[in-house]
């Protein structure tokens, strides 16, 4: 899932989101009649309660559903989320834009000027994806901000015509360029010859399958095709003109060979100031082939008023999924169930008193060395040193705390064999744990007490904190909270205290959660991580902190999101770093190197280690200290990097919608060749 390490998509002056989510279609090709679409299950729940709760973990705070078709059985499916529900009915369907104004309606009659999130029920998007459109759209204050996928993934959605400055000026569906292309080939064949009925019908059915639609496209000349006449230029003429077969787009016109070579395809994800989105509304028209209002035509009419419009460009084609049939709902089931299953790492579940804990490990019983094995190997050598950490991390928690019901979390070290520190830039990263670890015995309190023993207490002593007084000034912004002089005061008092970790990752979670009071906790922490030789084992005890947390509140975080929050979290001890060392640690396999991309935060894959190496990690005996200075100096680098990508984007203004992060620098994104990226790197 996609980090924000430079840009906050937290509401802009506290502006409101609300999404209007159009549901009122009957989806007759999911071949259901008994069940509407959006109610199919995925994951256990309907797909829209399922979409509501992405939205509303983004920050939407009310969503008004626009229902028709079977729209008892829609709201009753909305229901399952626990959010803040409206429904507007549509008595008659008569496109994307005309719903749409179902809802507009309503929210302009109250009054309502925020922000409003525009996207069809049957879309699956993953959190990583709105995020990203979120993250866009306050960061160049957007009057609309719209998701766009590679036309080669998503062949069938309409495609995205751009200026000469990259800005988005306009959106042709599909279905209306495969229509001027027939009228535009007809055009020509008719000024030499009258063309067959049959001839004409299989050049219709060759862009258009449908033939419903290609009756559609065709109109009245259709008819003349099924009467088997023969179509003429005078025919032709009669019935179309120019601007049917050529689109006009800001006094330039533009031919269907053009727009089916688009890189981008519309992805139907809209994110629109209130007010630009009541004007767009007020404007639109039926004049295309479909006689429908299309909320696409709001691009072209914002465009032409001089709003400020941005797209924001996908690279993972699941992470905004739509369907019409029962196949391609399957395949998002796949995806889904895929996605599950590629956590290595579940959420701790079995909470052990630490009296039968300690049997386990410092008893006779086989279990505990057959659970040490699973995790680093039958031939380990220090299997029996690891096995003896615990049993004395038992007994000090039991010491310290008494024979409490607890977990035990874990989280290795990593190195990273290539992409170090870039992950906050959206590099590629290719990351392996190794077989030290942070280790912590967790065990639930009834305040909100947060108490702290490190086996190592001479150099780290124990500490005790609420979790109010870490939360206080939190504003309902990360960022805000973050940057704070509340949170900088504290800081700066406890510059260095190992126990920051601890309360930044305790933060990030009950912000993640406001409506969830996370309980207090009794901790014993130790590891066998050497510190300051740069295998994070600060990280380290950020996220086993996370699965411990998760395991005591039981919330409901999938793998990638811990990732992020993990990531973020971290930013509380005063680093803007990545969550790559996260990753490695959540996602890494024995005897694997994981593969990770960033922005948005994808698993590529596995590859196997070669057999008949090792890994040899040397002690250069050069600490890698986390002092102010060598923390501002990490910060100084990761600004420099943000000013690089403005300043490329800022001299090119040509590629400027292509850059997002300083990864896209390269030609392959810019659509340029080496020579030129060169001559910019050195105009720099």
């Amino acid at each position: 899932m996609i980090t924000n390490t430079d840009k906050s998509y937290a509401r802009v002056e506290l502006r409101q989101l609300t999404s209007i989510i159009l549901a009122a279609g009957s989806g007759t090709r999911m071949r259901s009649p008994e069940l509407h679409k959006v109610c199919f299950p995925l994951g256990g729940r309907p797909v829209i309660a399922g979409s509501v709760e992405t939205y509303r973990s983004c920050g939407v705070d009310n969503h008004y559903i626009v229902v028709g078709s079977m729209a008892e059985q829609v709201m009753q499916a909305a229901s399952a989320s626990s959010a803040n529900l409206f429904f507007c009915y549509q008595a008659e369907q008569r496109g994307t834009g005309h719903a749409a104004k179902t809802a507009a309606k309503l929210l302009s009659a109250m009054g309502y000027d925020g922000d409003v999130l525009i996207v069809a029920g049957d879309k699956v998007i993953e959190e990583a994806a709105l995020r990203r459109l979120l993250d866009v759209f306050y960061a160049n204050d957007s009057d609309l901000a719209f998701i766009v996928g590679r036309t080669s993934e998503f062949p069938t959605s309409g495609h995205v015509v751009y200026d000469a400055g990259k800005r988005p000026i306009s959106i042709v569906e599909v279905f209306d360029i495969a229509r001027m292309r027939i009228l535009s080939t007809l055009y020509g064949i008719t000024r030499e010859r009258a063309v067959a009925a049959a001839e004409v019908e299989t050049l219709a059915l060759s862009h258009i399958k449908n033939r419903k639609k290609a009756a559609l496209a065709l109109g009245s000349l259709w008819d003349l095709i099924e009467e088997g006449r023969n179509i003429t230029r005078d025919m032709f003429d009669s019935f179309f003109d120019a601007s049917d077969f050529c689109l006009q787009i800001e006094g330039r016109e533009i031919a269907p060979e053009v727009l089916s070579g688009a890189e981008h395809a519309n992805l139907s994800v809209y994110l629109f100031k209130a007010p630009a989105l009541y004007y767009a509304l007020e404007k639109l028209a039926s004049n295309n082939a479909q006689q429908e209002e299309y909320l696409t035509d709001a691009i072209g009419i914002l465009a032409a008023a001089g709003c400020k419009l941005h797209s924001v460009v996908i690279d993972n084609p699941h992470h905004v999924m739509a369907f019409n049939t029962p196949e391609e709902f399957g395949e998002i089931e796949r995806y889904y169930t895929a996605k599950a299953n590629v956590s290595l790492h579940d959420t701790p579940q079995t909470a052990r008193s630490v009296n039968s804990w300690l049997n386990l490990f410092a008893g006779d019983d086989a279990s505990a060395t057959r659970c040490l094995s699973g995790i680093y190997g039958n031939a380990h050598p220090n299997i029996m040193d690891k096995r003896n950490l615990l049993a004395d991390m038992l007994k000090a928690h039991m010491g310290c705390f008494g024979n409490e019901e607890a977990l035990i979390a874990r989280a290795p070290g990593r190195v990273n064999v290539m992409g170090r520190h870039i992950d906050h830039q959206g590099g590629h990263v290719n990351m392996v744990a190794i077989d030290r670890d942070a280790y912590m015995v967790i065990s639930a309190r009834n305040d909100r007490q947060v108490c702290l023993h490190n086996l190592e207490e001479h150099q780290f002593p124990d500490r005790s904190f609420t979790i109010d007084e870490v939360m206080d000034g939190y504003d309902g912004n990360w960022l805000n909270f973050i940057n704070s002089n509340a949170v900088n005061k504290r800081l700066k008092a406890s510059y260095g205290d190992w126990a920051n970790y601890v309360k930044a990752v305790i933060a990030r979670f009950q912000a993640e959660f406001p409506h969830i009071p996370l309980k207090g906790m009794n901790v014993t922490l130790s590891g066998d991580i050497p510190i300051a030789t740069g295998l994070s084992s600060s990280s380290a005890i950020v996220v086993a902190m996370a699965e411990g947390i998760i395991g005591l509140n039981s919330l409901d975080v999938t793998p990638q999101r811990l990732v992020d929050l993990c990531g973020e979290g971290e930013w509380y001890v005063g680093t803007r770093g990545g969550s790559g060392d996260h990753a490695a640690m959540k996602f890494s396999c024995k005897g694997q190197i994981v593969q990770m991309e960033f922005h948005p935060f994808t698993v590529k894959g596995n590859a196997s280690f070669p057999e008949g190496y090792a890994f040899v990690i040397c002690d250069s005996k050069q600490k890698a200290r986390k002092t102010e200075g060598a923390r501002d100096i990490f910060n100084h680098r990761v600004a420099c990097y943000h000013l690089g990508r403005e300043l490329v984007k800022a001299g090119y203004s040509q590629h400027d919608g292509r850059i997002d992060h300083l990864r896209d620098i390269n030609c392959a994104r810019l659509g340029i060749e080496y020579q030129e990226l060169l001559d910019i790197v050195r105009r720099m």
